[in-house]
């Protein structure tokens, strides 16, 4: 009974040892994934941080041509008025030349009865003095 007994606990230390050995080498995997695990979200992390910086990147630019756009737009709005203004300008002109040139008119067509009167005195006054002569 005693050498079954020792041959039991034997054989149950053996199994025990066993057992502790596959725990011990489950227990090494765990850690070595356990690792990996660790690396990889790491590795996450940082592709997270480099995507938003990308991402913040863009927000910029777009937010930088949205406000080229706006300047452009404004720029152009004021193009427009400028340009309103100088057509507006441009008739004002037109209308006044208009005017100056019928007054150049005019006042060429008094010169030019002015200086029939002018002739026409000049004649009168030739025929006077002939006369007196």
């Amino acid at each position: 009974e005693e050498q079954l007994k020792h041959h039991e606990t034997k054989a149950l230390l053996s199994q025990t040892g066993r057992q502790l050995q596959e725990l011990q080498e489950e227990k090494q995997d765990l850690k070595i994934a356990q690792e990996e695990d660790r690396r990889k979200i790491k590795n996450l992390e940082q592709q997270l941080l480099a995507s938003q910086a990308q991402v913040d990147l863009a927000r910029k630019e777009i937010e930088e041509e949205q406000l080229k756009h706006h300047e452009t737009k404004a720029l152009l709005s004021q193009t427009g008025r400028q340009l309103q203004e100088l057509q507006e300008e441009k008739q004002d002109l037109k209308i006044a030349q208009e005017e100056d040139r019928r007054k150049i008119k005019n006042l060429e067509q008094q010169l030019l009865a002015s200086q029939a009167q002018v002739d026409l005195a000049r004649k009168e006054i030739e025929e006077e003095q002939l006369k007196h002569h």
